[in-house]
């Protein structure tokens, strides 16, 4: 569906009954398509055909808000598919895939089980006309990004029946950090459309307040 003319959330990535979602999002610019994320393995087939019934490929580079698996599970093989587009990833969540003690788990394993795409390190403040914005706390180098006043949020917050809230605790690797990183976020960007991986997009202009969890 699309979220603004040259924005696309790929649906079936979405949750579906008891299935767990993480939105992926294709970005149509003048440097062509960039993809946010790439879910859970598996998903690849059914993907690629609304990508390409949306007009929405070729893929030309994907973006990781960050390295756990439903962002991160097709990615080596779009990668391959799309000609070997670049993959990129913060430095910090690059020092996390490869040093399994800044890992969420503590223990690593990112990629255990499937194939780990070329990536590439972010430099900058923005890619393909996107702004890259650090927001580091539900893993050690969380991203998320900005383009046309959309706010691609990754795994920094969800929403829940159109409130923003705070991703489950038991998916958070530095609680205290985490809201730091949403006021900070909130604070730089100027945004009328929030695009979580997790829950449905929201017309908002601010993160805050956003619905803690107990615990």
């Amino acid at each position: 569906m699309f979220v603004k003319p040259n924005i696309y959330k790929v649906d079936c990535t979405g949750a579906v009954g008891d299935s767990y979602g993480s939105y992926v999002y294709a970005i149509k610019n003048e440097h062509g398509v960039t993809l946010i994320d790439t879910y859970f393995p598996g998903k690849v087939e059914e993907i690629v055909a609304e990508l390409k019934a949306a007009g929405m490929e070729p893929v030309d580079r994907i973006l990781f808000t960050h390295a756990d698996l439903d962002h991160t599970g097709n990615s080596a093989w779009l990668q391959k598919h799309y000609n070997n587009c670049p993959v990129y990833l913060s430095a910090r969540e690059l020092e996390a895939v490869r040093e399994p003690a800044k890992s969420k788990s503590g223990k690593g394993g990112v990629f255990d089980g499937v194939e780990e795409p070329v990536m590439t390190v972010l430099e900058g403040e923005e890619i393909a006309g996107i702004r890259i914005i650090p927001a580091y706390g539900h893993t050690y180098g969380h991203t998320c990004f900005l383009y046309d006043k959309t706010l691609f949020a990754g795994d920094l917050i969800c929403t829940e029946q159109d409130e923003i809230w705070e991703m489950e605790l038991k998916f958070i690797r530095d609680r205290e950090q985490s809201w730091k990183a949403v006021e900070d976020v909130d604070q730089a960007c100027d945004f009328d459309l929030l695009c979580p991986s997790h829950g449905e997009p929201l017309a908002c202009t601010t993160l805050l307040p956003f619905t803690k969890r107990e615990g």
